[in-house]
């Protein structure tokens, strides 16, 4: 197992944690916890234990992997692999999602000459303000997601990539031990079809990772400008994180269609060759219709 699907285990793991931590908190506030609630609570507890008892074991093997060798594997500063077909061809909502407009600014937002773009063209771009930073745009097969279509997480990456820090939880010790640069990972479902896959990417990018990249941006400008400690910066990195954790405000904006940048993107996806307006349509007022 390598770091990076390590850093994605741990991130679940951490985030789900701490889901479950709120959602009993909620409870003993009501105070209405029966026995059966009780129960599902403490297997739940037990589910958890197990399988941080499972990656501590797979942690150590890693430090034993690490100590072989000085490199350290990073994310590749754009990476979208996992979008791919077996013959190596793009996935077509994907493909869709990379010709609107908003979809390439976004993208090379996170690219430069630099980086390793896998998309022609994002390679010859001057460097956007996040290009420093790491983006994974991932498809999931029909299963793994649940109930979800598409998931969004943003991390620091601390301890020279050895650890993903889930921004809620960032102190000021990660800070002291990172360059501040993040890590988004977006995973969609692909087992629906191009139009589907399309305006999930696009819910995924824009209404919560444009988000995060907004407020990261205004962030690392300000700790430069101010030179703001440590301390500082990890507390304004949990606000982030904090911000709107669960993405329901989020959201709710969406649903009443004040994720602009959104909306541009919907309507510059109907002028994309291959994409059906029709279905787009379903697929935008099915998601909105969820919250």
């Amino acid at each position: 197992m390598t770091q990076k699907y390590l850093f994605e285990i741990e991130a679940v793991v951490n985030e789900f944690s701490i889901k479950i931590k709120d959602s009993i908190a909620e409870f003993k506030a009501d105070g209405k916890i029966d026995a059966q609630e009780r129960a599902m609570i403490k297997s739940i507890k037990q589910k958890i234990i197990a399988i941080k008892k499972e990656l501590k074991i797979v942690a150590k093997a890693l430090k034993k992997e690490l100590k072989a060798t000085s490199k350290l594997e990073l994310p590749p500063k754009l990476m979208d692999s996992k979008m791919k077909n077996e013959d190596g061809s793009y996935k077509e909502g994907y493909k869709a999602f990379a010709a609107t407009e908003e979809g390439r600014v976004f993208l090379e937002r996170f690219s430069s000459k630099d980086n390793e773009s896998t998309l022609d063209g994002f390679n010859n771009c001057d460097g956007g303000n996040m290009s420093d930073h790491y983006l994974n745009i991932q498809a999931r097969p029909p299963g793994e997601m649940g109930i979800n279509d598409g998931v969004t997480y943003v991390f620091l990456v601390a301890y020279k990539g050895r650890k993903n820090v889930y921004l809620r939880q960032v102190t000021e010790k990660d800070v002291e031990n990172s360059e501040l640069k993040f890590h988004f990972i977006i995973y969609v479902n692909e087992g629906e079809g191009k139009e589907a896959m399309a305006q999930t990417v696009g819910h995924e990018v824009f209404a919560h990772a444009k988000r995060y990249a907004d407020d990261i941006g205004r962030l690392l400008n300000r700790a430069k400008k101010d030179k703001l400690k440590a301390k500082e910066i990890a507390d304004e990195i949990r606000k982030i994180g904090n911000k709107d954790k669960d993405g329901d405000k989020d959201h709710i904006h969406l649903k009443e269609g004040k994720k602009h940048t959104y909306e541009q993107y919907i309507d510059e996806l109907k002028q994309v060759h291959g994409i059906d307006p029709q279905k787009l349509d379903k697929e935008d007022k099915d998601d909105k219709g969820k919250y």
